[in-house]
């Protein structure tokens, strides 16, 4: 297998306005019906082992949180690891982040004033973009990663300087896949945040001149023109444009795979896994509803048909 990502934990130290997980400490909404109790680091490093995968990415909700991470990070060490936090704990765990990570994600949603409102969490964007420097003076390859919604919209050309002049190696905007009534479908799960932003509130011509300025920036899903920014924004549910559904490909053709904290591959996570020819139920999913909670807002570009 080429990719293989851990749900290391369901937690989370934040309580983003776009997000139904990190609404609680304790996982809430759409995570609830997927996630599954924490195990320990060894246990991880023996199935990572037996896939052995050419890349791993290690996520939660927030990585950080997870009690093991430092051993987790040195056992695996010698593989190629890619990390997305959060940044609000990357002190504690930085020494061991630097040694072992080849590829470091920073998510940010705005400058200082934005991203702490967003975030739910006062100075998390001064921890984060600390973490950028320590990353960038120690030579690791970095990422930050910018959701796109109503209130992170003025701030994106700004920041995209911000983080240039830094010395990251990329910088996502990502086009948030809002999350709509019919994720919940067949999961017996009611998320805890459908309609804090409405896509609709997007300014598309403001979003259109900030593609323009942030010519280094990649966009996922890689939508630059002003028609398809429009019925992205205001279109749902949202379908895929100009072809990049190749996350949904890779799984298909088992290239890449999600195992949730309890280190189980499992369909109702962030994607689709495992035997899947076997599973009628989720290939009538993906055919009639999308991606399953929460991959829908993020992976792909909502429904894929």
């Amino acid at each position: 297998m080429k990719h293989v990502s851990i749900v290391v934990t369901e937690r989370c130290n934040m309580h983003c306005k776009m997000c139904d997980i990190g609404q609680s400490n304790e996982g809430s909404g759409l995570s609830k019906n997927w996630m599954g109790s924490e195990i320990s680091p060894s246990e991880w490093i023996e199935i990572i082992e037996k896939i052995n995968p050419e890349r791993i990415s290690i996520s939660g909700v927030e990585p950080t949180l997870y009690k093991g991470l430092d051993e987790l990070l040195f056992g695996l060490k010698d593989r190629y690891l890619m990390l997305t936090t959060n940044g609000l704990l990357f002190n504690k765990h930085k020494e061991a982040i630097v040694e072992c990570c080849n590829n470091v994600s920073i998510s940010i949603d705005g400058l200082r004033k934005t991203h702490d409102y967003i975030r739910g969490a006062k100075g998390s964007f001064d921890k984060s973009i600390n973490a950028l420097k320590y990353l960038v003076d120690n030579g690791v390859y970095t990422r930050v990663s910018y959701c796109i919604n109503p209130d992170s919209l003025k701030d994106m050309v700004e920041l995209y300087k911000i983080v240039m002049k830094i010395g990251v190696n990329q910088i996502i905007f990502n086009h948030y896949n809002y999350i709509h009534p019919r994720s919940c479908h067949g999961y017996g799960c009611k998320s805890s945040n459908l309609s804090f932003y409405d896509p609709k509130d997007v300014n598309i011509d403001k979003l259109f001149n900030n593609i323009k300025a942030c010519k280094r920036a990649r966009f996922y899903p890689n939508i630059t023109n002003k028609k398809s920014l429009w019925k992205y924004y205001n279109e749902i549910p949202i379908r895929c444009i100009n072809k990049r559904c190749l996350l949904l490909e890779d799984i298909m053709k088992k290239n890449r795979a999600t195992l949730n904290p309890s280190g189980k591959m499992t369909p109702p996570g962030r994607c689709w896994v495992e035997d899947i020819d076997d599973m009628p139920e989720v290939i009538n999913h993906i055919k009639e509803d999308g991606l399953p909670p929460p991959c829908q807002r993020l992976c792909c570009a909502g429904k894929c048909v």
